[in-house]
């Protein structure tokens, strides 16, 4: 916004200043027009007069010709309105030379402000863009990272059902056992060695197989967990990726923009600060 309102006061106040010169200019030159055009009727006349004799069958006598016309002027009068018209236009036309030349220097600041001002944005597109890319990069690898702990993941699950399911079994065949033993008839239903063996395996396994249980219901809460956690991270993967595109495609747009300037005829380079004087050396004779 401070690089537009500078730029602006500094367009506005040459144009100014140009109209106001031009409207001069205009006025001079036709002062000028105006005199020039009488002085050449007059030196016609002269010459006309200069070309009579006696014998030319154009003379003859006039009424009252020593009369003096309205608006006559004497020679002092004539010489100092011919110098103030020419002594005008010199003076309007070093102005001009003069306002070309601030003009010239201010085009060539505001095209210097204004290139390096392109070129702070490219700088800043740039680094987006890099942050960008880094960004997009990080979260690629993190996703690998993550969709590799998930595959892990999944296999301990499924190393987990199975050992699950391998300890089903045996736990059932002691069940089975110790419940046919109840089966004992008289003093033969003792509480024997073999008695308290099953009894113990039965715990045994029926802790190992509580803590497999616990440790699956772990394992899938966290699988679901990270699945969720992919799903953000790829959502956000997603607009890294549009937000990437967008900065280079604007790069792109950009550098179209910059290299059409430069075939029309606009330079994009810095433009040395030159006085152009010398370029216009306007001398009224």
């Amino acid at each position: 916004m401070e690089h537009n309102v500078s730029f602006n006061s500094a367009s506005i106040r040459p144009l100014n200043s140009c109209a106001d010169l031009l409207s001069r200019l205009q006025e001079a030159r036709q002062q000028l027009t105006i005199d020039l055009q009488d002085k050449i009727e007059a030196l016609d006349v002269d010459m006309s007069c200069l070309s009579l004799t006696i014998q030319s069958p154009e003379i003859s006598l006039k009424p009252n010709p020593t009369r003096v016309p309205p608006g006559s002027t004497n020679p002092q009068q004539w010489e100092q309105f011919s110098r103030y018209n020419i002594s005008r236009a010199r003076e309007e036309m070093q102005v001009s030379v003069q306002i070309r030349e601030n003009n010239s220097i201010t085009r060539a600041q505001v095209q210097n402000e204004l290139e390096a001002q392109r070129m702070s944005v490219e700088f800043a597109l740039r680094k987006r863009t890099h942050h960008e890319e880094q960004a997009h990069h990080d979260m690629q690898w993190q996703l690998k990272t993550t969709q590799d702990e998930i595959a892990e993941l999944e296999k301990d699950i499924i190393g987990l059902e199975e050992d699950l399911q391998a300890k089903t079994a045996p736990l059932k065949l002691v069940h089975t056992r110790l419940e046919n033993r109840i089966k004992r008839p008289g003093m033969d239903l003792c509480r024997d060695e073999v008695q308290f063996g099953l009894v113990d395996e039965a715990k045994h396994l029926e802790a190992t197989i509580l803590a497999l249980k616990q440790k699956l219901a772990q394992a899938q809460h966290s699988l679901q967990s990270l699945k969720q956690h992919e799903a953000q991270m790829m959502e956000e993967l997603s607009r890294k990726q549009d937000a990437l595109s967008l900065e280079q495609r604007s790069n792109q747009t950009r550098q179209r923009l910059t290299l059409g300037g430069t075939t029309e005829g606009l330079p994009s380079a810095v433009v040395p600060l030159a006085n152009s004087s010398g370029r216009h050396k306007l001398v009224l004779a």
